[in-house]
Order: structure tokens, then sequence, then C-alpha cells
């Protein structure tokens, strides 16, 4: 493994803006081999800290050598690390290099930008929800204007020395639209958009990073992400252990999905390498049906998968939001796996025996 010490890598961005990395570089371990240099970590910005995801990737980001600190925006700063909080399971040897800020005190956090090696925004009202009117102004405010204020905030620092090198922005697999079926047509990061609520949320949240110029950026395209204590599997797990599992909807549509621990190394090394620019899809490379991947996690827990969720049921709940797990779409990382990203679950059973392990 190379190692040095100073400045490290140095690139033009998108905006013609030549940019000097800061902290450790590294030989590549998180290139899948390629020997690429990576930057250090240094004190890392993240915005939506206390979600499924934001909690995870505070952990790991802790857990790493090159990381300074953590400086974890919450709307609820004080209730993050009591008892019970989101953050509160952080082990108390990493808690120094934790730093906690609230979204309405800018001052601070704005100030927690100055000298911050990276920006990642996980900001956003979950979009599996009722799509009420009031609710789909949440669901785009809540990416998108966290998205303008992180980035207005980097554009007003004057030092360029004192600027975040990189942003990581969070969209979704969504912006490819859905279909209530599988079928063979695969997306990758040169496909156009598609059409609905949700694909229009993730254009929104990409468009706003457009605003950007003095950081490079990366927006992952985040698949169904699995893990234990949220997202889908959150969930079903209890109803799978307690043998009462079974697929949503018809079974028949597309799941593509990540692992939280490959879309947490996804983030680090969107952090840690400057050749990594632009969109990303943040998927496995095998998609899979509901029906299939309910399968799998039957298997691992080695319980039934007899009990579907019937479609009327997901509509009763969740109105036109239920499309997002209704319906879905075939996606392919073809960036990530170019850029020689190696994927630690690269098959459903893989990730669902992993789940089963640890939940």
């Amino acid at each position: 493994m190379h190692c040095f010490i100073g400045l490290g890598s140095v690139w033009v961005d998108g905006c013609g803006i030549r940019r000097e990395g800061r902290g450790i570089c590294r030989g590549g371990d998180r290139s899948g081999g390629s020997g690429v240099i990576v930057m250090g970590l240094g004190r890392v910005v993240v915005g939506g800290s206390t979600g499924f995801v934001g909690r995870e990737l505070v952990k790991r980001l802790l857990a790493e050598e090159s990381c300074e600190e953590v400086v974890a925006l919450a709307r609820k700063a004080g209730q993050a690390t009591a008892p019970g909080g989101a953050l509160y399971s952080v082990p108390a040897v990493q808690r120094g290099k934790l730093r906690v800020c609230s979204w309405a005190d800018e001052a601070e956090w704005k100030q927690a930008l100055r000298g911050a090696n990276a920006v990642v925004n996980l900001s956003g009202e979950p979009i599996v929800s009722r799509w009420t009117p009031e609710m789909r102004i949440k669901i785009v405010n809540s990416r998108v204007e966290t998205n303008r204020a992180l980035i207005e905030a980097i554009e007003a620092i004057e030092s360029p020395a004192e600027r975040p090198s990189v942003m990581v922005a969070t969209s979704a697999v969504g912006y490819y639209g859905s279909k209530p079926e599988s079928g063979r047509e695969t997306f990758d990061e040169s496909s156009p958009p598609g059409s609905g609520f949700a694909a229009d949320v993730c254009v929104r949240v990409e468009e706003s990073m457009e605003a950007l110029c003095s950081a490079r950026k990366v927006i992952l395209r985040s698949g169904v992400v699995l893990g234990p204590g949220g997202g889908s599997l959150g969930i079903m797990l209890p109803f799978f252990k307690a043998g009462l599992g079974g697929p949503v909807g018809s079974g028949k549509q597309s799941v593509s999905w990540i692992s939280i621990q490959d879309l947490c190394s996804l983030q680090i090394r969107a952090i840690e390498d400057p050749t990594l620019n632009g969109v990303y899809n943040a998927t496995a490379p095998k998609p899979v049906t509901m029906g299939e991947m309910c399968s799998s996690l039957a298997k691992s827990l080695r319980r039934p998968n007899l009990f579907p969720v019937p479609e009327f049921a997901i509509r009763l709940l969740y109105g036109d939001g239920g499309d997002i797990v209704l319906q879905g779409q075939r996606v392919y990382p073809m960036r990530a796996l170019e850029a020689g990203y190696e994927f630690e679950h690269d098959t459903i059973d893989k990730a669902t025996d992993w789940v089963a392990s640890v939940c």
C-alpha cells in the first residue's frame, strides 16, 4: 500500500477550477485493487445523519483512521446522541470525533463547512408514504432545499483552501421511472429520466447540484437499501421472522437493490477517490424480482414465504405512493464497476445471508 502525507491529487472539476485534495492519500483499498490513489477523509459533514443510511455512514466514517471529525447535521441535534437517539450507539471511544449540529443553527454548521474535506447529503422525507399535496412538497423540499443550502454555503466560502473538496448527493433509481412487472430493459447512467412523481423528484435533486462549481460533485442513484434496522427490510423482517412473510404485490416487479454496507462503501469511495465525478448507480449488479428477493430472505432466515401482501393493502396505506414498492426498474451500476468497485454483496443471497446473520 502506498501512503503519502500532504495535499495529494490535483484535478480540474466540471467548472474548470483546479482542485487539490487534503489529508492522507492511500493506495486504493476501496478501488477494488485498481491501485487508484485515494484521498483521506479529514472532516466530513453529513446531512440526514440520523436516518437509516445516515447513522450507518456516520459510524463507518468514525471508524476510519483518516477521518478526523464527523459533523452530523440533524433537525433535533439534542436528541441524536441522547439515550434512544439515532447516534446514541456510537462507541464511546469514537465520540470525540463526532459533533452534532442543528440545521436550525446556520452559523454553527456553516462554520463547520470551513476546512471540511467533504459533504454528504442524505436528507429527505421518506418517499414511501401517502403522496398528499403537502407530503409531495415535503419530499421535494427536504432534498432540494438542503442541497441548495449546503451549496450556497460552500460557494460563499472565499478561501479555496477552506472549501470542501467534494459533495456527495443522494438521488435514486426512481430517476428511470418504474413498471409493474420486470422486463428486459435495463438502465445505466446514460439512460434518460422516466416519468412520474418519483422520477421528477430525482431530476430536481440532480438539477439542484448544477449550482455547485467550487467542489467535485458525485450523485449516487441509490437502489432499495437492504440492511437491518430500517428501510424495506426493517418493515419486512418482523413478519418473516414470525413466519408470516411473503412478496409485496405481484412479486414480478423488479428490485434494484444494494446492501447498506456497499452503499456506505461507495459513499466513502466517492469522498476518497478524486477520479469519481458525476452520476453513479448505487445498485448491486444483479437486480431481482420482488418474489426472488423474498424467497432469498425466507431462505436466509429459514422461514416460510407463504403470505403475500396484496396490492390493494398497499394502496389503502399509501395510495399512489405505493408505486415505490409495487413497481420497479432494472438498473445496472456500469460506472461503479468501470471505476473498479467490487461489491461485498453482489448477489441477493449474499445480502440476505448477511442481514440474517446480524439482525
